[in-house]
């Protein structure tokens, strides 16, 4: 096991022993301000996917990282979008456990640490879920390898929620195996335990493939053990067993997912049914022809080294179906020695499901199956994400393939066979290469198809891998099949082949930099931290393009998180309509770039912001920063309907979740005090310690934006703070179900002692 815990330490040694970060921070020198002060390094490509690592992962760590510290839970973001609920966006996780990782230490190095760890945590996951189920030590270590570095993980790395969701699915099916092994209750509350955890994790959609793939395995297991005679009893067991694991995952997990369904119906993925939400999410399904990156990844190029040409068909990620050449191979000779296997009926479920969870990727019509049974998950990432489970399930099969190869090898049967079939399996492999080559290109329309010259170019190294790989397996697999090579050099040239292969294939796709790289201090940034908590930046962008060129922008949304500044704009997975609508208006333009929809970044060409987003706001553009008109941004009294020149309140940050306004000096007479924050439900207002009750929504264009609260003369502070009921709620739910795996953890402790 000690492999699975080495690998990702080799993989990742440049942030764990040579000092880089596992962020592309070398990209911030392609924006102002930052232009001039970091260098612009040479090789250096736009990958859009990627920047979401800078532009949301860090930003967010950092801001729960600085409140934290000051024993604060940040409730509430006011950084960025005027303020935004910050625990109800899921990939926030800050109540996954190994984020502990991000609130104790330097967010940016807590990037890598916390990669390496999930990936160790991955293949030691699935060796121990292998071995659950008799497999050789062998069989499970190659599964286990195939599984932490599959080209899923490997190129979501620097985007952290999905892989540490990912992560724990072999032991929530390990608990699954042990429940219906031992037919103890502790394993299924112990599975609820695992999947509450995963959904903490921080990416509702990866969680709900998680948790599809571990209730298919549930009623396998269900159903295989009613055919072995458990009878009604048995089957009880097995229904009381499967509810007290969702019991037990959705209680856990009710400190962020109550606060989630909260704010879902006021966000841009509100809704999320019907024929128009099928379509788009059809929109990024897995194009047929990049099934040719089953067994050549970078057939279409690779976004690191700026080749990648087939843009219309979605990021690089999104697309990749690469698990490696000796996975498939392994997972081919599980399939064909099915009926000699440790675990014949969970071949044929793992071969099930990939073939399943592929069609899936590809956007076939068992998606609309899903839609209609998880509402909502028409507004998730399109279907390609299901290659996760395509990933998880063939090298669990490989696993499977590997501990037969290497069992006939060691007890020297069948060697005839051995060599026929794994040959066969090589031979297959090769000319599927050839076949999904042609048709990729075929499927292309001639103006779309890339000259000779640069298809050659991009695809030769994944050709080379697959040579070498193909290679080396027929030799293997005939000098085993002679009895020239025993069964544990097999074991080890498997492991090495398949390490080999991913490794080449992930090396180099992650961007590291130096921790100065991120976020550093320029003068511009100390302008726009002169303007003080009162008021808000605003960054404009000109061009924000998918492809590899770099965008033309100023301090791209959730930037100012990172400085303490307070944003117009900002870039979430979700974020609320209202707030998007009312500055599209005020903008006279949609607020997103056509490339991506889940940020808000104003556009130079149409900015025109009116008084309730932008007086007193400091303007951030590529030829610097200025101020804009006189007055204060966030909050000022107002008289009557029409008087919107009233004198600045000035106020006070006492946390993200509260702000104090300060009436000293207004005038006497009674007036309305507006606090031009992004309004929610849960923020309440409080008058010099007396309750003024729920905040109102103010009824003017900017109707989202403001809390009006009447004051009186002779009132001196208000203070406005967020309490969601949902948050308070969640809390003790997920307390209490923490108190009973506390208990059913002794318990099982206690009655392990008195054995």
């Amino acid at each position: 096991m000690a492999v699975l815990i080495v690998l990702p330490c080799v993989f990742f040694w440049r942030v764990l022993f040579g000092g880089e970060v596992l962020l592309p921070g070398a990209y911030l020198a392609h924006f102002a301000p930052w232009k001039g002060v970091l260098p612009q390094q040479p090789g250096v490509y736009w990958n859009a996917l990627i920047w979401d690592a800078m532009a949301q992962y860090l930003p967010w760590r950092t801001f729960a990282h600085r409140w934290l510290a000051e024993g604060v839970i940040p409730l509430w973001n006011p950084h960025q979008f005027c303020g935004t609920p910050f625990v109800a966006n899921g990939q926030s996780a800050l109540f996954y456990p190994l984020n502990l990782l991000f609130w104790l230490v330097e967010p940016a190095r807590a990037f890598g640490w916390a990669m390496a760890l999930h990936f160790a945590l991955a293949g030691i996951f699935a060796f121990a879920f292998l071995r659950t189920l008799g497999l050789g030590r062998s069989g499970a270590l190659v599964g286990g390898v195939a599984f932490q570095f599959c080209g899923f993980f490997i190129t979501w790395a620097e985007l952290p929620t999905l892989v540490n969701v990912g992560v724990w699915l072999p032991l929530v099916l390990l608990c699954v195996e042990r429940f219906f092994q031992s037919r103890r209750m502790a394993y299924a509350v112990a599975g609820g335990g695992v999947l509450g955890v995963a959904v903490l994790a921080g990416h509702p959609q990866m969680a709900f493939y998680l948790a599809l793939g571990a209730g298919a395995y549930f009623v396998f297991r269900w159903a295989c053990d009613l055919r072995d005679g458990a009878g009604r009893r048995g089957a009880l067991r097995g229904l009381a067993g499967g509810a007290a694991a969702l019991g037990v995952a959705g209680a856990l997990a009710a400190v962020q997912i109550l606060p989630l369904l909260e704010v879902l119906p006021y966000t841009h993925r509100a809704g999320g049914a019907g024929e128009g939400a099928y379509q788009w999410f059809l929109k990024f399904a897995v194009p047929w022809r990049h099934l040719v990156t089953l067994t050549l990844p970078d057939f279409f190029g690779r976004p690191t080294d700026g080749t990648y040409w087939d843009w219309p068909a979605g990021n690089y990620a999104e697309l990749v179906t690469y698990v490696g050449v000796a996975p498939l191979l392994l997972a081919g000779l599980a399939l064909a020695w099915w009926r000699t296997s440790r675990c014949p009926r969970h071949v044929w479920f793992f071969a099930a499901g990939a073939v399943v969870t592929m069609v899936m990727a590809v956007g076939a019509v068992l998606n609309a199956a899903l839609l209609r049974l998880a509402p909502g998950f028409g507004g998730t990432g399109g279907p390609g994400r299901a290659l996760y489970l395509w990933a998880a399930f063939v090298a669990l099969l490989a696993g499977m393939g590997a501990d037969a190869l290497v069992g006939r090898a060691r007890r020297a049967e069948r060697t005839g066979a051995l060599a026929r079939d794994g040959l066969a399996a090589a031979g297959v492999l090769a000319a599927l290469t050839v076949a999904l080559g042609l048709a990729a290109m075929a499927s292309l329309p001639a103006e779309r198809r890339p000259t000779p010259g640069l298809l050659f170019a991009v695809a030769a190294p994944s050709v080379v891998v697959l040579a070498v790989v193909l290679a080396v397996w027929c030799l293997l697999v005939v000098g085993a099949a002679r009895r020239a090579v025993g069964g544990g050099l097999l074991a080890a040239g498997l492991v090495a082949i398949t390490a080999g292969d991913l490794f080449a294939f992930g090396l180099g796709y992650n961007p590291t930099c130096p921790p100065e790289y991120v976020y550093p201090e320029t003068p511009e940034i100390r302008a726009l931290r002169a303007a003080g908590p009162d008021s808000r930046v605003v960054g404009l962008r000109e061009t924000w393009p998918i492809g590899s060129d770099f965008p033309r922008a100023a301090l791209p949304p959730n930037a100012a998180t990172c400085y303490g500044l307070y944003d117009v704009n900002g870039y979430d997975s979700i974020y609320l309509q209202g707030y998007k609508d009312a500055l599209a208006e005020a903008v006279e333009d949609d607020p997103s770039p056509p490339a991506n929809g889940n940020m808000v970044f104003v556009n130079r060409s149409t900015f025109t912001l009116e008084w309730g987003f932008a007086a007193g706001a400091v303007v951030a553009s590529e030829g610097g920063v200025a101020p804009t008109a006189d007055g204060t941004v966030r909050a000022t009294l107002l008289q009557g309907d029409t008087d919107f020149s009233g004198p600045p309140a000035p106020l006070r940050m006492i946390s993200p979740n509260a702000v104090e306004v300060s009436l000293d000096d207004m005038r006497s007479q009674e007036a309305w005090l507006w606090l031009r924050d992004a309004w929610f439900p849960g923020w309440v207002a409080r008058t010099d310690g007396r309750e003024s009750g729920p905040t109102q929504v103010a009824g003017y264009v900017f109707q989202p934006s403001w809390y009006p609260v009447t004051v009186r003369p002779g009132d001196r502070r208000v203070e406005f703070r967020y309490e969601p009921c949902a948050f308070r709620f969640g809390l003790f739910v997920t307390l209490c179900a923490l108190g009973l795996l506390a208990a059913v953890g002794g318990a099982v402790a206690l009655q392990g002692r008195r054995r």
